[in-house]
């Protein structure tokens, strides 16, 4: 904002941010030592160039920026109105703009995302029975070698019920059938039970999870929920980047398509 007004000689004019996520509101209006170093370090950096005061709320219906990023096509978006001209109540008198909701309570506190707790869920089962049979009961949050492993089953329980045929064939035979769909991803079951590719990447530097990554079906509960943590991840970015974030660790059967990816997300 500061080289805006240095590039049209503006120096007394008072300036408003809006922001569509109230958690990221509520994050610029807070001190930054509340927050993880992620969150504390962005919102200390938004402090020095702005005051947390002139930070308000837009809801999605009105943000011209959450047009673009959802991958909005040229054909759209030139005709788009609230892409080119803002929201009809921005060009009122500020007294008249809608007054900004409160953020809850709740939404103060750093989220956790929908996979994340789903491997929550998955580990508490097994952490239930222990517990129950434990004599000295221990209560906090799951470790980072629990979340994984919750991870690793979802994605076991997602492949069986999709590539059960594929999973049998490399168990007794070492190898797929020459019909089979996933024979060009020449994948192979890790010594984790986790179905993933092999390829060109094999000999590279590049940590073992992004060289060979876990196959998901395309049409399953687990690979859209991670599509839309990647998506809210990445502070709700357009397709293309979302797409290349979930390829770093997984590979869907068919290949990724901006449509499939903008009716998930």
């Amino acid at each position: 904002m500061g080289r805006i007004k240095k590039t049209l000689r503006i120096s007394n004019l008072k300036a408003h941010y809006w922001t569509d996520p109230k958690i990221v509101l509520s994050w610029i209006k807070s001190s930054p030592k509340t927050w993880k170093t992620f969150v504390a370090s962005r919102v200390g950096e938004i402090h020095e160039l702005s005051e947390a005061a002139s930070w308000l709320h837009v809801s999605t219906n009105h943000n011209p920026a959450d047009v673009l990023s959802r991958g909005s096509p040229i054909s759209i978006l030139k005709n788009n109105e609230l892409w080119w001209s803002g929201p009809e109540w921005l060009q009122q008198k500020n007294f008249e703009w809608p007054t900004a909701t409160s953020v809850e309570e709740a939404e103060v506190t750093e989220r956790k995302g929908m996979v994340v707790a789903i491997c929550s869920q998955t580990k508490a089962f097994d952490l239930f029975e222990r517990a129950c049979q434990a004599k000295n009961k221990v209560i906090g949050s799951l470790t980072p070698s629990e979340l994984n492993t919750s991870m690793i089953t979802l994605i076991k329980i997602a492949q069986a019920s999709s590539f059960a045929k594929e999973i049998h064939q490399l168990t007794q035979n070492g190898k797929l059938d020459n019909d089979s769909r996933l024979l060009s991803l020449n994948p192979f079951i890790d010594n984790e039970g986790i179905l993933r590719v092999s390829g060109r990447l094999n000999r590279s530097n590049i940590a073992y999870q992004h060289k060979h990554q876990s196959l998901l079906p395309t049409k399953h509960w687990l690979t859209e929920l991670i599509i839309q943590n990647e998506h809210a991840t990445h502070l709700h970015s357009g397709t293309q980047l979302t797409m290349a974030a979930i390829r770093l660790n997984f590979l869907k059967a068919e290949s990724f398509k901006a449509g499939g990816m903008l009716r998930i997300i």
